[in-house]
């Protein structure tokens, strides 16, 4: 027979949450939002005559700042459209605004200093306003004449698993 492997408190607490059927966002930290950077297939190739993202400078900056509790700072893979190189995402509780085409570490210093002032303030708050010509929709809203914006059908609340009502309700 093999020993059971010792669980951790946190595989205990979630664990626990899924037999009670509570969500598991649990997150200690309020974070106000985020800025994701692109580093993928096209995003800072130099090899590809695109510029540099001032990866190094702007995580040394973040952590300096301690950012992070705050608004977060994540270096990503892909993050497309490829053909507007260098393209940050910022996410926020009202949504995505997505930026394209960022060529100079001064536009990346607009979001480090967005993000102190943000900081500081203890709420996000309106972006730069040099930033806006770099703005791009990401996603097809409202294309073509007779499109209908996308809305998902209604969800019928879900049960819980056989074996997940049965513990709760005490019977093996």
């Amino acid at each position: 027979m093999k020993t059971p492997t010792p669980v951790n408190a946190q595989t205990r607490r979630i664990r626990e949450k899924l037999s009670r059927c509570e969500p598991l966002a649990t997150s200690r930290r309020r974070i106000l939002g985020q800025i994701v950077l692109c580093e993928g297939c096209c995003c800072g190739r130099t090899d590809k005559g695109f510029k540099p993202v001032p990866r190094d400078w702007i995580k040394q900056q973040w952590k300096d700042e301690k950012l992070n509790k705050s608004v977060q700072l994540t270096i990503s893979g892909c993050l497309g459209p490829c053909d507007l190189a260098n393209v940050v995402c910022v996410v926020s509780p009202k949504g995505m605004k997505w930026f394209g085409g960022l060529q100079e570490r001064w536009q990346y210093g607009l979001l480090l200093d967005w993000a102190k002032a943000s900081r500081d303030a203890g709420v996000l708050l309106e972006l730069p306003a040099e930033l806006n010509r770099y703005r791009f929709e990401r996603f097809a809203v409202g294309c073509g004449s007779a499109a209908a914006p996308y809305s998902p059908p209604p969800v019928e609340p879900a049960e819980p698993p056989a074996r997940i009502a049965a513990a709760s309700s005490g019977s093996t």
